[in-house]
């Protein structure tokens, strides 16, 4: 396995494992932020740059889990908070 296959399969783990993140993807939502993070702390310490890799594996992830933006999953703004939000419900 690459590297590549194996930060992506570390990524989908970690969100997997999170049942409040789980939880509220099918629900109101979580963070891109909160995805980030859960994925930074499961990915290897030798792993390049872990804040940007962590970040650019967020998507990926949730295509892996949910299939096509827009489709599976979708971005939104938190209307309590500004922040960027990600869901299978369409907000």
């Amino acid at each position: 396995m690459d590297n590549e296959a194996l930060y992506r399969k570390l990524a989908r783990e970690a969100v997997e494992a999170d049942s409040k993140a789980m939880a509220s993807l099918q629900g109101d939502g979580f963070s891109w932020g909160g995805l980030k993070h859960l994925i930074k702390a499961r990915l290897p310490n030798t792993a390049p740059d872990p804040d940007r890799l962590a970040f650019q594996l967020v998507a990926p992830t949730l295509l892996d889990m949910f299939g096509s933006q827009d489709v599976g999953w979708h971005t939104f703004r938190s209307q309590s908070r500004a922040t960027e939000k990600t869901g299978t419900r369409k907000p």
